[in-house]
């Protein structure tokens, strides 16, 4: 028998632990401030979501240096992750989110009918 859970999304206090967890993972400067604000700005986003999220912030300083020198970087050497390093993927992330409900949408009417 095939059971369905309800997984209701984080609310921003869980969605604030979850970033805060991630983004210690990788020594994260951000501020409790810094990461209020992030929670408030991903709401309707799932765990994973906050996980693609924080995981293409930390991978930001490295995308920016010389992929033949990366081997040979300290890691101390490597900028650190900042807040202006979200901005791109959270409006990235919003607008799979709009695409995935309007398919889903879509579907669902042209199911139905």
């Amino acid at each position: 028998m095939l059971y369905h859970r309800y997984v209701p999304l984080p609310e921003t206090v869980t969605r604030a632990k979850i970033l805060k967890l991630l983004l210690d993972k990788h020594d994260s400067p951000l501020s409790k401030d810094e990461i209020k604000s992030l929670a408030r700005q991903t709401e309707g986003y799932s765990a994973s979501d906050l996980t693609a999220l924080a995981q293409d912030a930390a991978y930001g300083p490295i995308r920016e240096v010389d992929l033949s020198k990366v081997r040979d970087i300290p890691a101390n050497k490597i900028r650190p992750i900042n807040v202006c390093r979200f901005a791109p993927h959270l409006v990235c992330l919003f607008y799979k989110k709009q695409s995935f409900n309007q398919i889903f949408n879509l579907n669902y009417f042209l199911f139905i009918s």
